[in-house]
């Protein structure tokens, strides 16, 4: 009930200040999502436990892209016998983003030795910043 009732004053303070849902998705819904994840990911880091670190951003990831999104479509696709359509924007950049911060976790961390270091960190958020600025170009540029 609380995530339905986040979408729809988001949706409808977007729809009011003229921002579109994939910039809302992308960004200030994500945001408000994950504050708890990358909390419980910072207590883990900082009692030392780097592996359930970026194991919880891992696995909540792979939840929220499996779970939280296969679940609901299958059911709609179940109940209107039907599938879901999603006519809400182009979504490639974003998703290309997505598959490059994987990588990027991937190689990083292996070059690095398999150790968090903080140029590692420093790279990850400046793709994140990119991709910030590119969102929000892509919806008002």
């Amino acid at each position: 009930v609380l995530s339905f009732l986040m979408v729809k004053l988001a949706t409808s303070i977007g729809c009011l200040i003229g921002v579109g849902p994939v910039l809302l998705g992308t960004t200030f819904l994500a945001w408000g999502t994950s504050i708890p994840d990358s909390m419980s990911t910072i207590i883990a880091a900082r009692k030392g436990e780097g592996a359930i670190a970026v194991s919880n951003t891992l696995g909540s990831n792979i939840f929220d892209m499996q779970i939280a999104i296969g679940l609901p479509w299958f059911i709609f696709s179940l109940a209107m016998g039907e599938p879901y359509p999603l006519d809400h924007g182009d979504l490639t950049g974003p998703i290309i983003f997505l598959i490059l911060s994987a990588v990027m976790l991937h190689f990083g961390l292996s070059f690095f030795g398999w150790k968090l270091r903080k140029r590692l960190g420093a790279l990850l958020l400046a793709t994140y910043v990119i991709f910030i600025i590119y969102v929000f170009c892509e919806e008002f540029v």
